[in-house]
């Protein structure tokens, strides 16, 4: 669970705000700042949701609890499909476990 909260509290945020710089700058940007942009904001987002799962996943173990994968190598993927098939739902954890 430390690595989850490590990741949404220390390297989401220096993300976050790189992205914010770049994309409420008032000028016209250089094509590396934008593109530095770009790559900010999928690391805010990558880091956000890997920590978020990693939480989950380690919070459900603590609770005796096993639940699918939901986010394995997501830049990695082939299509959509793949990322559909491996996330998780809410009513799939109501319907298994309730």
């Amino acid at each position: 669970m430390t690595l989850g909260l490590f990741q949404k509290m220390f390297c989401r945020k220096p993300c976050l705000e790189a992205a914010d710089r770049v994309f409420t700058y008032p000028g016209p940007l250089v094509a590396l700042d934008s593109w530095a942009g770009v790559l900010a904001f999928a690391g805010q987002i990558f880091f956000d949701f890997a920590g978020y799962s990693l939480l989950r996943d380690r919070a459900a173990l603590t609770l005796g609890f096993h639940l699918k994968d939901n986010f394995r190598f997501p830049y990695a993927a082939i299509g959509f499909r793949i990322l559909r098939g491996g996330t998780f739902h809410f009513s799939t954890f109501l319907r298994d476990y309730l």
